[in-house]
């Protein structure tokens, strides 16, 4: 059997959603002609048209013939599998299994509570326009006419010293000419720049106009995309600028902005009075909560709650919110709004159901049954690792598999005090031209350990890549490319919490890091056992569906009698 790709793993678990298109159908198309019979069933026009076109709006350059026939057989071929994969489970008995039953029922209750809040539980909520003005005022004070990107050459001289002023100007004429020469402003700016940008080619990412100094602003702001500015003699030193990127404003006009600012606060509002009606429904419903049964390791058979005469399991609570079939912060959270929507759906009973909603609630239904189904399947089906099959990936794997090699770093961190970030960066900017002017990283981190508000880690081991990236993707980017010994360009960090796979933090809080990258070595067999025993579980459950696939492809018999669309 052969692996599938993780995007088909909720193929044959989901069904087909039938959604808006934009686009007319073709001249003179029936949408009861039926285009397709597989067993058991027939597919019409209709069926798959808006399907066809959603899947064709994806690519704003239009598609081939050929490529949308493909599109065409792909989709029908997916409706017979879901209509005879749900035909299975319905000859299975599979609605009336209590793992569905609970199911189903959650789903139910959550489409009815929603659609209760919505069109009975609270009504439009009215912002006014003076709130509005006040609202868009704000705004606009902070808004940008646009966003730049733009990289920087930055020589220090302080204007009380006319030999570095002097130094500096005529350095400046030299990166000028080489400039006109040819030259590439990166390799230029991490030659010379003293700027703590330098090691980054001189690239700042982006910039409004309110968060530069007004010299710096009236030059970047005025320059076209691409273009270098001319020498920019500050009380500092000399910048040298060159945009490299112009992000228009998105704010629109006012009128634009004041309409945004009223949804925003009516859906706000509107959330406030939905929260204000669950929690009125969970205070009436008289339910407790076993805060006992939801603390961890609690028993599988605990209960958590009483609904009524139905008591609710730690298991079935933990099944519902793993399916996403009931939605909270926290398992507590999740029991709550299991009696809210439990509520307000009977609220809801009370009135017509509309077809609209019936058709919802129908398709929730069978969108459970083949979730459940498909659950079942594939459990029929061994997907567990052996110790064997984690050892022969352990040894093809060294390469391809990045959790199984780990490095060893070294970080020299210097925290942000208060809301400036012009010491840090200035001490950024000091280790950086040490590193240029030849100092070992050894010899930076020995010196600023000294200093108390500096953290300096050495021979930092284990550090996950995957993890990394995960916490600071600025910072993966810097470190990714590293070498042994190599020093990352200094990176700011507004506010992430880095914990590089431990449960403490390393590093925490605004403030400019670098990392260094002592060595990389591999992981140990049974420190990575679970990570691989995850990779050959997932290979084999994707080789279970894909056979599940084949087989009611087999069995499905499609046949197109003419081509949709």
């Amino acid at each position: 059997m052969n692996s599938l790709p993780g995007a088909r793993l909720a193929l044959l678990a989901t069904t087909v959603i039938l959604t808006s298109c934009h686009r007319p159908q073709v001249a003179g198309a029936d949408p009861d002609e039926v285009i397709a019979t597989f067993t058991g069933g027939s597919i019409r026009r209709g069926d798959v048209s808006r399907d066809i076109e959603r899947r064709l709006q994806k690519d704003p350059l239009g598609v081939t013939l050929e490529r949308r026939k493909e599109i065409v057989k792909e989709i029908l071929s997916r409706k017979a599998r879901i209509a005879v994969l749900l035909k299975e489970a319905e000859t299975a008995g599979i609605p009336s299994l209590p793992r569905s039953v609970s199911r189903i029922r959650a789903r139910e209750n959550a489409l009815l509570a929603e659609d209760w809040l919505a069109t009975h539980g609270i009504s439009a909520a009215k912002i006014s326009d003076a709130r509005v003005e006040e609202e868009v005022t704000r705004r606009s004070s902070t808004i940008s006419p646009e966003t730049r990107g733009f990289s920087h050459i930055y020589l220090r001289a302080d204007a009380k010293d006319p030999a570095a002023g002097e130094r500096a100007r005529k350095t400046m004429a030299g990166i000028e000419q080489e400039l006109a020469d040819g030259a590439a402003f990166e390799e230029l700016a991490r030659r010379h720049s003293d700027s703590i940008t330098a090691r980054a080619g001189g690239q700042v990412r982006g910039a409004v106009r309110s968060q530069l100094k007004d010299e710096m602003a009236e030059q970047i702001f005025s320059l076209a995309e691409g273009q270098v500015g001319k020498p920019l003699v500050m009380a500092d030193g000399i910048h040298l600028f060159r945009v490299d990127r112009i992000i228009p404003s998105n704010a629109g006009g006012k009128a634009d902005l004041a309409k945004s600012v009223r949804h925003e606060l009516e859906t706000e509002a509107l959330r406030a009075a939905a929260d204000a009606e669950r929690a009125k429904a969970f205070d009436e419903s008289g339910v407790l909560i076993e805060e006992s049964s939801l603390a961890p390791g609690a028993p599988r058979s605990a209960v958590v709650l009483t609904f009524g005469t139905t008591p609710l399991s730690r298991e079935a609570l933990d099944d519902l919110v793993a399916e996403r079939l009931v939605i909270g912060r926290d398992l507590r959270a999740a029991a709550r709004t299991l009696v809210e929507n439990a509520r307000l759906a009977v609220r809801r009973r009370e009135t017509p159901i509309k077809p609209e909603l019936a058709n919802r609630l129908q398709q929730g239904t069978k969108d459970v049954v083949l979730s459940t189904y498909r659950e079942m399947l594939v459990e029929a089906f061994p997907v567990t690792a052996s110790p064997e099959e984690e050892a022969a990936l352990y040894a093809n794997g060294q390469k391809s598999l990045p959790f199984l090699t780990e490095r060893v770093m070294d970080l020299l961190f210097f925290p942000q005090e208060g809301s400036s970030v012009a010491k840090v960066y200035r001490e950024g900017e000091l280790v950086s031209k040490a590193l240029r002017d030849g100092a070992t990283f050894d010899t930076i981190l020995t010196q600023r350990a000294r200093v108390p508000h500096v953290e300096v880690v050495r021979k930092l081991d284990g550090v996950d890549y995957a993890v990394l990236r995960a916490e600071s993707l600025t910072l993966f980017r810097a470190a990714e490319g590293l070498k042994a010994g190599e020093v990352s360009p200094p990176v700011y960090l507004s506010g992430e919490v880095l914990r590089f796979g431990r449960p403490e933090p390393v590093v925490e809080g605004k403030g400019v890091v670098f990392l260094r990258l002592v060595e990389t070595r591999p992981v140990p067999l049974e420190k990575a056992r679970p990570r691989l025993r995850q990779v050959v579980m997932e290979a084999k459950r994707a080789d279970v569906i894909g056979a599940i696939k084949v087989r009611l492809e087999k069995n499905a018999q499609l046949k197109i009698l003419s081509p949709a669309g």
